[in-house]
């Protein structure tokens, strides 16, 4: 699914949208494609927790049938659950947007792509973006310090 949303880059984002070549979607379908961005974060979490298996199972040699039933249920529940839960708050709090490179995909971001570098334009989208990239990434930080 994520490559297809690649794959679809600009044809998502909503049309006439300023700096972004071929954008001929709907703010639903940028939402949409934000939605299925944010499951990317399943990929990297999984690959966290395969680094932590060998290292439960090499360094500690804890045995398999431990990790699990101890380890995998929480593994499963944070990587499927982090990208589901915080992904439908972004979506609540209208953060999916297009981003402000030429190539136009849908993530966390404000809109219009100008309103916070010129004051002359206001934010219609994504107000909250600053504390949710701050929760979302510190997330991230304290998954990686562990």
């Amino acid at each position: 699914m994520t490559s297809i949303n690649y794959a679809l880059t600009s044809v998502v984002v909503p049309k006439n949208t300023p700096g972004v070549w071929g954008a001929s979607g709907t703010v639903a379908t940028c939402e949409a494609s934000g939605f299925v961005m944010y499951f990317n974060f399943t990929e990297a979490l999984y690959a966290s927790f395969l680094c932590l298996y060998y290292v439960l199972v090499v360094r500690y040699g804890i045995r398999e049938q431990s990790i699990a039933k101890r380890v995998e249920p929480v593994v499963h529940v944070l990587a499927i659950g982090y990208p589901v839960v915080f992904g439908s708050i972004a979506l609540h709090k209208n953060l999916y947007n297009p981003g402000d490179v030429g190539v136009g995909w849908c993530f966390l971001n404000y809109f219009p792509m100008d309103c916070l570098r010129n004051d002359n334009v206001e934010c219609e989208r994504g107000q909250n973006y600053d504390g949710w990239a701050a929760a979302h990434n510190s997330f991230f930080f304290l998954l990686l310090w562990w």
